[in-house]
């Protein structure tokens, strides 16, 4: 689990820090923590690529203020699966954050309890979700629920993660798709994985997905399917 500390108050920051490395020792879970001073520090960090499951963000500071970085956070990068955390020593901010659609919005001082039950939200949410398919597309962070995912495309450099609505794409290898998504999704062909709940015809040296589109078998694999097959390995 992956949190960042945005806050320009050197203290506060440091007083989540122990709350959470201290909860993740109790409760032998590895937190990752990256301690952030301003909203355009973290904002650049996420279009580079990174990503965060929660995100504890001060709401007064300096250049970009909590509020519109967490607009650019769910607007600009369309990021809804990160959970949002905001702090301020004020509370008249309510109508504000609606867009933004926080986790929960804590007052300085910030008690233990609160960030405990933050943490404790957030893995509840996360573990409560479906199987996502996890990829940058567009320096957007985006989740695709794996279930929905047809099959993936190896081109060039570029993975292509295909739906019934579509597709995008990201710098990947297939190779490293294939580590991540279940055992129901089956490699046809160096170019493509596919997922064997939507196949509707399969032979020895092609399958058809419920979409109409049709996949040759290299010989690499054929055997491996037929084999898979035969255990159950497949449509589990």
């Amino acid at each position: 689990m992956k949190i960042a500390i945005c806050d320009d108050e050197e203290l506060l920051c440091s007083k989540i820090e122990k709350i959470i490395l201290e909860y993740g020792e109790a409760n032998n879970i590895c937190l990752e923590i990256d301690i952030l001073n301003d909203g355009q520090e973290l904002l650049k960090l996420m279009a580079g690529g990174e990503y965060f499951d929660l995100i504890f963000l001060d709401i007064e500071m300096r250049y970009v203020n909590g509020i519109e970085t967490g607009k650019i956070i769910r607007e600009k990068m369309k990021d809804e699966i990160t959970k949002i955390v905001y702090i301020s020593g004020s509370d008249n901010y309510a109508m504000e954050l609606f867009q933004v659609r926080p986790l929960d919005f804590l007052i300085k001082p910030i008690s233990k309890e609160k960030v405990v039950w933050a943490i404790n939200k957030t893995i509840e949410l996360t573990s409560n979700s479906e199987d996502m398919f996890e990829f940058t597309y567009n320096k957007s962070l985006l989740r695709t629920p794996i279930k929905d995912i047809l099959y993936f495309m190896s081109e060039a450099r570029k993975v292509k993660v295909v739906t019934e609505d579509g597709y995008k794409e990201f710098y990947g290898k297939l190779s490293d798709v294939e580590l991540q998504v279940k055992s129901n999704f089956i490699r046809v062909h160096e170019s493509y994985i596919v997922n064997a709940y939507y196949i509707t015809e399969y032979s020895y040296k092609r399958v058809k997905l419920s979409n109409g589109e049709i996949f040759n078998i290299t010989r690499k694999y054929r055997n491996i399917i037929r084999e898979k097959l035969m255990k159950g390995a497949i449509f589990q």
